[in-house]
């Protein structure tokens, strides 16, 4: 079983046929420097025996869009950039573009694309609920096209309901 700390939260436990632990593969020192990945990835079934592929980035803050617009923004393009580029990896190595040793679980190895919901999740430890929509609106904008072309979509979560949706067990 998978079983991860990341921002003070204690993710899985999950399948490691399910899992891609891209931020800590080799994949990163192999393309170069500067790429932005998220944690992790994970197959799972939704309620509706739905196969999604969900890109997991986790956070213990974030700033404040009243507070510093210009951090705000900067924030919202990071996190929409790891989003992408994780996505994006992740499909270069499931298609062999990279001859590389990556550990990458064997059902996200074999998922079939026209079967899976693709969900980019951020989850941050300790945020207010009523926070959560207005970021969900910023990556929502910024990364429109990509939403629409994949037919994915964005969903922001504090810590307690992530523990309510089963990604994380406990907090620390």
């Amino acid at each position: 079983m998978y079983k991860t700390i990341e921002s003070n939260m204690i993710f899985g436990p999950f399948e490691e046929t399910d899992i891609f632990e891209i931020e800590k593969s080799n994949v990163n020192q192999m393309i170069g420097q500067h790429i932005r990945t998220v944690e992790f990835i994970m197959r799972r079934e939704g309620k509706q025996q739905e196969e999604q592929i969900l890109f997991i980035e986790a956070k213990s803050s974030t700033p404040r869009q009243q507070t510093s617009k210009i951090r705000y923004d900067e924030f919202i393009t990071e996190i929409s950039e790891k989003f992408i580029q994780s996505f994006e990896i992740y499909h270069a190595l499931k298609y062999n573009r990279y001859r590389t040793d990556v550990t990458m679980g064997e059902h996200l190895m074999k998922q079939e694309w026209d079967k899976v919901h693709i969900k980019f999740v951020l989850i941050i430890h300790g945020h207010k609920m009523e926070w959560l929509p207005p970021l969900r609106e910023a990556l929502m904008k910024n990364m429109n096209i990509y939403l629409k072309i994949w037919k994915s979509t964005i969903v922001v979560l504090n810590d307690e309901m992530a523990k309510s949706y089963k990604l994380i067990s406990e907090t620390i």
